[in-house]
């Protein structure tokens, strides 16, 4: 059925009215467009403006709901940078220190304040207090396989890694986590038209964890290398104490010979006068030149 204007039947530029059994009319020119009808008018009038509300509720509530999961990514993401962080530690200090370290999570808290870190909900109130919900921990996973730690299973390496403390003690597990259950709720918590009251919700509870290998026998400066290395009874101890038992029985006996010809006393530290010098063909500084520190096998 066709609408009717002024006892004739219209239709669409192109298009043409049909009439009985299915017969084309001649297109009438009095009423070619349905703006040109009031009575096609009077069923449209408002349609548009009631679309366009619904169309707007909908993105308000998309607009808050990606706003706030937005925060929420960016605070796991930085759970993430703190749990790395946190396992670079570990190597560093003891794990067992930080664990008792009345700062707790101090170390870690940078990544969750400063202006970067502001995040709020739709009332702009702060999602996070970093000093009730932020906790960090550490601890020592289940040891790798011999297969997989320095020496492997060949002779005398677990000795040698007991020694040289290259011995694995268990992968570090350093885990951050953040609780929301302490952010305060509003007063007035009413869903309203929208219905946000589902937003002011709290957060479900963050945690990320990095697991690093800890303790890998490296040392500080070059005189705890060579302490390191004296701490092996197997690798140098033993060897130098019966090195240096004859060296004193010698020296005893050689001293008034040695007094005459003005020689000094023998030394029997063969580790420390050592301390800090590499083979010059290992070593390079950052121009390219030798390090001070180098010792030549010309």
């Amino acid at each position: 059925m066709m609408p009717v204007c002024a006892g004739r039947a219209w239709t669409l530029p192109g298009r043409l009215p049909v009439s009985g059994m299915g017969a084309a009319s001649p297109v009438s020119p009095a009423c070619t467009a349905p703006a040109a009808c009031p009575a096609f008018l009077a069923g449209q009038r408002g349609q548009a403006l009631v679309e366009a509300l619904v169309a707007m509720l909908a993105m308000a509530v998309l607009w808050v709901g990606l706003n706030l999961l937005g925060h929420y990514q960016d605070m796991a993401l930085s759970t993430a940078h703190a749990s790395r962080h946190a396992a670079f530690l570990a190597t560093r200090i003891e794990s067992s220190r930080l664990q008792s370290d009345e700062r707790g999570s101090d170390p870690v808290k940078r990544y969750f304040t400063g202006e970067a870190h502001r995040w709020s909900d739709r009332r702009a109130a702060r999602l996070l207090n970093p000093d009730a919900a932020l906790h960090a921990s550490w601890r020592r996973d289940r040891q790798v396989s011999t297969e997989a730690q320095s020496g492997t299973t060949a002779p005398y390496a677990a000795t040698l890694r007991k020694d040289w403390s290259l011995e694995d003690q268990g992968i570090v597990q350093a885990s951050v986590r953040l609780d929301f259950d302490d952010r305060p709720r509003p007063v007035n918590n009413h869903d309203g038209l929208l219905g946000l009251a589902v937003f002011d919700k709290a957060y479900p509870t963050l945690r990320r964890s990095t697991y690093i290998l800890a303790g890998a026998g490296h040392a500080v400066s070059d005189s705890a290398v060579q302490e390191q290395v004296a701490a092996s009874r197997l690798a140098w101890a033993a060897a130098h104490e019966m090195s240096s038992g004859a060296g004193s029985a010698v020296a005893g006996r050689a001293a008034v010979v040695d007094a005459g010809w003005g020689r000094g006393e023998p030394q029997f530290d063969w580790l420390q006068p050592w301390s800090g010098y590499v083979p010059a063909h290992l070593i390079e500084n950052h121009e390219g030149k030798q390090n001070e520190h180098t010792l030549s096998l010309q």
